[in-house]
């Protein structure tokens, strides 16, 4: 459940993905990820009350998102969307990720980047000259973004063969071994193979939970699900020269 602090909710993925999930709201932020629009703007290009539309302005702000600005040459308030977030989603049949950045971007970080454009611009005589720079340089990152979109789906299509493989070799090797227990031992294998960045090396319980769960749980069904993958755990230990334990909640997991 989302916590309130200072009116506002600390940001959590559920939340996010619930406030995207709304058609009007995702219209609004479009429209003032381009220009800060005030709320009647916003009916207006939106064609629905002024009602409706505050009402989602009140999630989004709740929610932290965007913030109250003054509209040049007008009177009265507008909106603009506060913070970077960066969220992706990669599903299919032997895979399933989600990774996102809810977190507000460095502002030592937003600041040397504009120093670093503005400092390009220098040498520049006139407006339109600047503008037809800025221009081609968004040409060459979006490209640049196109060509990286286009590889990585390419690498996720061969991770997701890869993971498909693996399951087959689980499934040969440890069929018998496991039993009943199979499927939930192949699950957290998988987990391990879906993010090797988090789990190769040491790894807590506590991580292998978050992660295979990807939500916040009840405390007492938290700890009943620590302890059947903590049994699991140690049972697959036995099995497997790739995963051993080093104390009570601390594990190893080296392929």
């Amino acid at each position: 459940m989302s916590k309130i602090i200072k009116n506002k909710i600390k940001r959590n993925l559920d939340d996010f993905l619930e406030i995207i999930g709304n058609p009007t709201r995702r219209s609004i932020l479009s429209k003032i990820s381009k220009v800060p629009l005030s709320i009647a703007e916003l009916a207006k290009v939106l064609n629905i009350s002024r009602q409706a539309v505050h009402s989602q302005i009140e999630v989004l702000k709740i929610f932290d998102l965007i913030e109250e600005v003054d509209i040049l040459n007008k009177r009265g308030k507008g909106y603009k969307i506060k913070d970077n977030i960066s969220l992706s989603i990669d599903i299919s049949p032997n895979y399933f990720n989600i990774k996102h950045n809810l977190e507000k971007e460095s502002e030592n970080l937003i600041k040397t980047q504009f120093s670093e454009i503005c400092a390009d611009l220098e040498g520049l005589k006139d407006e339109s000259e600047k503008i037809h720079y800025l221009g081609s340089e968004i040409k060459k990152i979006d490209k640049q973004l196109r060509d990286f979109d286009e590889k990585r789906n390419q690498l996720i299509i061969r991770k997701e063969c890869l993971l498909r493989q693996i399951k087959k070799n689980l499934e040969k090797s440890y069929k018998d071994e496991l039993g009943e227990y199979k499927n939930q031992s192949t699950e957290i294998l998988t987990t391990f193979f879906f993010n090797t960045d988090k789990f190769f090396g040491r790894f807590s319980i506590e991580e292998l939970i978050d992660e295979m769960f990807f939500q916040e749980i009840p405390r007492i069904q938290r700890a009943q699900n620590k302890l059947s993958v903590k049994i699991l755990l140690e049972d697959m230990s036995k099995l497997m020269d790739f995963l051993w334990k080093e104390d009570e909640n601390d594990w190893f997991f080296d392929f």
